[in-house]
C-alpha cells in the first residue's frame, strides 16, 4: 500500500486531481494504467492561457472569473473547453473524491460513453473503468462500464 495515498484520506481541505499522460493517470508521482470509479458530477469549464500562464477561466463554461459572459468574450476562440469530472474511486486505497479534467478527444469519448450508458438504462454514476489510449504526445481517456461480474 502506498503511504502517500493513505495520507490523502486525511487531507480533506485539498482536492486531489489526476493528470492524464500517454502512459496513464498520474497521482502524486504514481502512474495508474487504469482504475475503476463512478462519475459523481460533470462540470463544463473553460481555460485561457497566455505564454503558458492561466489568464482566465470559467468554472461553469458560461461566466468568466471576472463575471463577464464567455459567449461574448473576444478571446473565446483562445479558450480551451474542458469537462471536469468528480469521481468516486472503487479502490478504497485511492482518495475520494478524485478530480480529472478532460481535453477535447477525451470529452468526446465521455459523451459517447454516456450515450451508451443511457442506451442500457444505466445511470451516469454506474461503476466504470477509466483507461488511457497512448496517442504519442498525449493520453486519451477511454471509458467502459463494469458489468456485475467485474
Amino acid at each position: 500500500m502506498n503511504p502517500y495515498r493513505l495520507a490523502l484520506h486525511f487531507d480533506a481541505k485539498k482536492p486531489v486531481f489526476l493528470s492524464v499522460s500517454p502512459e496513464g493517470f498520474l497521482l502524486h508521482g504514481e502512474t495508474l494504467s487504469s482504475f475503476n470509479a463512478s462519475i459523481q458530477s460533470i462540470q463544463p469549464l473553460r481555460k485561457r492561457f497566455h505564454n503558458g500562464k492561466l489568464v482566465c477561466f470559467s468554472k461553469n463554461g458560461d461566466t468568466a472569473k471576472d463575471g463577464s459572459s464567455c459567449s461574448a468574450c473576444p478571446h473565446r476562440s483562445q479558450c480551451t473547453p474542458k469537462l471536469r469530472l468528480t469521481l468516486h474511486p472503487l479502490d478504497p486505497e485511492l482518495p475520494s473524491p478524485l478530480f480529472i479534467e478532460l481535453a477535447f478527444s477525451s470529452s468526446q469519448n465521455l459523451i459517447t460513453y454516456l450515450q451508451v450508458l443511457q442506451n442500457h438504462d444505466l445511470p451516469q454514476h454506474s461503476p466504470s473503468k477509466f483507461s488511457i489510449q497512448n496517442r504519442g504526445r498525449w493520453g486519451e481517456v477511454l471509458f467502459s462500464f463494469l458489468n456485475s461480474k467485474s
